[in-house]
């Protein structure tokens, strides 16, 4: 649908918040009964959808067990009966029902296609924007923006209707879903799965080599760790529909809030296949972005699901070749406006590798973005393939979440060591507060989340009200493994002194936020490892401190 100019469409989107003291989820779901105990029709209707949309026969007999209680009107039912109203409502689509019983449901309706989801969210829209009190802002590539957290390119972002939805959730970085400079349908459904058995942290491996069980009605109940599985094919519209709603959603976003429009070359089986007709492909995308508005532009270099239709199998991620992701970068830098910021998408690269390839680009981006899903073997419980015709999907969640953090952790060190200041937009595994801290602390600029938002979408809410402003302006401020680097590399610099040691020059010559490099000298100043001296005309600057060995 294009979301163009449909005013009556996001009047749909009514605010639904209960306000005050929240009822305990045991209460809201016996609430959810009693409303369905009192409409038989509604109760048969629900009955008929779940046994659509499920083939699992315990989570059936489970149901109808549930719903018979219901409609009978049963005086008490037994807690484990209730925890199984969310999988029913959800897979009957009753969004909208749980929604008025403070219910939390993810917004993507995996019983359905892409084309049906990205209508309008199933999910209503909370009121008020979550903020932090009193106000504070942060920074993303020279702007101001609320508290940092977004929603990457992804089902979730996929028109501006969706992008409405999460930025009046408190989601102020978000990432136009990737688009093409031709339409595109992309692939059937299924196309995204929840994964049960993937509810921890994968330890990290290389090569990444998983197999993954996940049926098209899995579910992960309530407080588990959530992930899920992939295959859409990233569809697109065609650039002169998507270009309107780009600018449709810029209209729509607030002042500290901010759109990134992520952009993906191919190589279409109309075309020349050559390594430079997909450079220019790339580079028509960026141009298309542009013309709509777009003044930040990520390139998506960390695909694992684009289907290799002449090698019968899943390409890799273009970001796997260094040569490749340079030459398209180069390309896409030398054609857009000097103004405009270029953002890097990438998949996860062990150390080695991600510094060789940040080496070859560092000069041409503005900002970094990762990581994209992990690709994996996806099967169903009767060891059929989960997405039919397609082996692999790609795999995100909380069970990829070392495998994020690494690669955060990696990017601001390489910030250091090789010299380039670029912004990190982290994503991976971020699926409740904690998570989100964990990779702000690790060095982001910003922290995206698409499983975690898919499943909550009060997920920003829960972050703002865990650390509102207590929250550092700068990233990196706890990560122990930067503030090392930074600490050797700016006494190195006072002791080799050959110009100014004023905070200021020693900030200028850091590949970091002049925040980040401010902090530390206060830290180092308090260690003795620095003191500040005046000259004779009052200036203040630093020299090695006595705690020095």
């Amino acid at each position: 649908m294009d979301a163009t100019g449909n005013e009556d469409e996001l009047d749909k989107l009514r605010p639904r918040d209960p306000s005050g003291s929240q009822p305990s989820t045991e209460l809201r779901l016996r609430r959810v009964a009693r409303t369905l105990g009192q409409n038989p029709p509604l109760i048969n209707l629900i009955r008929q959808c779940y046994r659509n949309n499920v083939r699992d026969q315990s989570r059936l007999q489970r149901a109808e067990r549930l719903l018979d209680h219901i409609r009978d009107q049963a005086a008490a039912l037994p807690q484990d009966e209730l925890s199984a109203l969310p999988d029913i409502l959800y897979f009957s689509a009753q969004h909208r029902l749980a929604a008025e019983h403070g219910i939390v449901l993810p917004v993507y309706n995996v019983a359905l296609s892409y084309l049906d989801n990205v209508q309008l969210p199933w999910a209503d829209l909370i009121t008020g924007r979550p903020s932090p009190e009193p106000a504070k802002t942060w920074s993303l590539l020279g702007r101001s923006i609320g508290f940092p957290i977004g929603v990457p390119a992804s089902a979730l972002t996929a028109n501006s209707f969706w992008l409405y939805f999460y930025a009046r959730h408190g989601f102020n970085v978000l990432t136009y879903k990737t688009v093409r400079t031709r339409g595109h349908a992309g692939y059937e459904k299924p196309n995204w799965v929840l994964t049960p058995q993937a509810d921890t942290p994968f330890p990290v491996e290389t090569p990444f080599r998983r197999t993954i069980v996940a049926d098209p009605d899995s579910w992960v109940p309530a407080g588990k760790g959530v992930s899920t599985v992939n295959s859409f094919g990233v569809p697109s519209s065609d650039p002169d529909e998507w270009k309107a709603d780009i600018a449709e959603a810029q209209r729509l976003l607030r002042s500290d809030q901010c759109l990134i429009v992520s952009v993906v070359g191919d190589i279409y089986q109309d075309s020349e296949r050559t390594r430079r007709a997909l450079i220019e492909d790339y580079v028509q995308a960026a141009l298309h972005a542009e013309e709509a508005g777009a003044e930040l532009i990520e390139l998506n270099l960390s695909c694992p699901n684009s289907l290799d239709i002449s090698q019968r199998r899943m390409r890799d991620p273009v970001c796997f070749s260094v040569e490749l992701t340079r030459d398209i970068v180069e390309a896409v830098r030398r054609r857009l406006d000097p103004d405009t910021k270029i953002i890097a998408k990438l998949a996860y690269l062990p150390k080695a590798k991600l510094a060789e390839l940040i080496g070859s680009i560092g000069r041409y981006i503005d900002a970094v973005a990762g990581i994209n899903t992990l690709q994996v073997s996806a099967i169903t419980s009767s060891n059929d393939y989960t997405f039919p015709g397609r082996p692999q999907a790609g795999l995100s969640g909380r069970a990829i979440a070392n495998y994020a953090l690494e690669f955060v952790r990696n990017l601001s060190s390489l910030k250091v060591d090789l010299g380039y200041d670029y912004d990190i937009i982290g994503m991976g595994g971020v699926t409740n507060a904690e998570s989100f801290k964990a990779m702000y602390d690790a060095g982001c600029t910003v922290v995206q989340s698409a499983t975690g938002s898919f499943a909550n979408p009060r997920l920003a809410v829960e972050c703002v009200e865990a650390f509102g402003t207590a929250l550092p302006f700068t990233a990196g401020m706890n990560d122990p493994g930067i503030k090392k680097k930074l600490t050797r590399s700016l006494l190195d610099l006072v002791e080799h002194a050959k110009g100014a040691t004023d905070k200021y020059a020693l900030a200028a010559e850091m590949p970091v936020a002049p925040s980040l490099t401010y902090a530390v000298l206060d830290q180092m100043e308090e260690a003795g490892l620095l003191k500040k001296r005046s000259s004779r005309r009052g200036h203040r600057f630093y020299e090695i401190g006595s705690s020095v060995v």
